[in-house]
């Protein structure tokens, strides 16, 4: 009986040493497995940063790579200007964006974006975790990084997943090393779209110009079978600015602009073509699908007026619209919309060639 309770003791003390082993082994490979995913999200976030792509679309394919390498649920990247947070990239339901974009400021990691630390959430069992937003997509893992560059708060970066200890492989060095370098990352794509605004923005009105319309646009429009130009001539713009002050045409010209904005969706482009006609691009919209948000436009454009001594002031405004296909000259459209507007007389008014 003695050997038998001897030899059961020594069966249960290797079982415990190869279970101690055993578990050291996954502990060891979930580490490497991390340090792995680390590592991989670097190497391809500089090439990202070397590539000759938009700023924006740099910082979406960084968070592309984050949820495909880390097989997170959720990732967000947003930046902080000094004056308010605006997402650059998520996949985020677009009802829940307006809880995420500022997080930073939420009681669970105020002080690790102030501090320059990351926190790790998790909820154990049938717990969900609190803040806002996470109730709602049932999220029990985040790990929130605040994004610096030389001393400089720049935003944030947020995985989130519905499965629990969905990060326990990432090691705190690997993430401390990945956080720095997205903070190098952010800092030159941040300074890249600066310098794109600057180069392809028009000042007074924040559309895009020229350069942006025969450089990037055509590359858009032909992504998709069809697309839809809307030509708008402010015919009257010069005539204001001659008999009642360029700040009068400013003033009406700045109403316009941002009516327009708030009028159609922002996914299609804006952009001021010359000084008083503006094309409005909707890549893969048809001119039918577009037309009743234009007529819109145009009956609410009527009631924006400047009063000049007792006399209202308005924009007189044509429009033409046209459908293009995926091999369209973009340029070559465009000059023949403008051809057809110089010998149009009608005013406050839509046409469709």
């Amino acid at each position: 009986m003695g050997i038998l309770i001897v030899i059961l003791l020594i069966v249960i003390t290797v079982l415990i040493i190869l279970l101690y082993i055993k578990l050291t082994q996954i502990k060891y490979y979930k580490a490497v497995a991390g340090n792995m995913a680390a590592m991989t999200v670097m190497q391809r976030m500089f090439e990202i940063m070397a590539s000759n792509i938009p700023a924006k679309k740099k910082i979406e394919e960084l968070n592309n790579i984050i949820i495909d390498v880390f097989d997170s649920k959720y990732s967000t990247i947003s930046i902080y200007d000094g004056t308010e947070y605006e997402v650059k990239a998520t996949n985020v339901e677009n009802t829940y964006i307006d809880s995420i974009v500022s997080i930073a400021e939420d009681n669970d990691f105020k002080a690790n974006a102030q501090n320059n630390v990351s926190k790790y959430l998790v909820a154990a069992g049938p717990r969900i975790l609190g803040y806002k937003s996470a109730a709602e997509r049932k999220i029990k893992s985040a790990m929130f990084s605040p994004i610096y560059y030389n001393g400089t708060y720049l935003g944030f970066w947020l995985m989130e997943d519905i499965a629990e200890d969905a990060y326990e492989s990432v090691s705190k060095d690997e993430l401390a090393k990945l956080k720095d370098n997205i903070g190098v990352f952010i800092e030159n794509v941040v300074g890249q779209e600066n310098l794109e605004n600057a180069y392809n923005t028009d000042k007074q009105t924040g559309f895009y110009n020229n350069i942006y319309l025969y450089s990037n646009v055509r590359h858009q429009t032909s992504l998709v079978d069809i697309s839809s130009l809307v030509l708008i001539s402010f015919s009257g713009l010069p005539n204001i600015n001659e008999e009642n002050g360029r700040s009068v045409g400013d003033a009406l010209l700045l109403k316009a602009t941002r009516l327009l904005k708030e009028t159609v969706p922002e996914e299609n482009i804006f952009v001021r073509y010359t000084g008083s006609r503006f094309v409005i691009v909707c890549p893969g919209v048809s001119v039918e699908t577009i037309h009743g948000t234009i007529e819109r436009y145009l009956s609410n454009l009527n009631y924006q007026r400047e009063n000049v001594d007792g006399k209202e002031v308005k924009l007189d405004t044509q429009i033409l619209m046209h459908t293009i296909k995926k091999q369209s000259n973009i340029e070559k459209e465009i000059n023949k919309m403008n051809a057809y507007l110089e010998g149009m007389k009608e005013v406050n008014t839509i046409k469709i060639i």
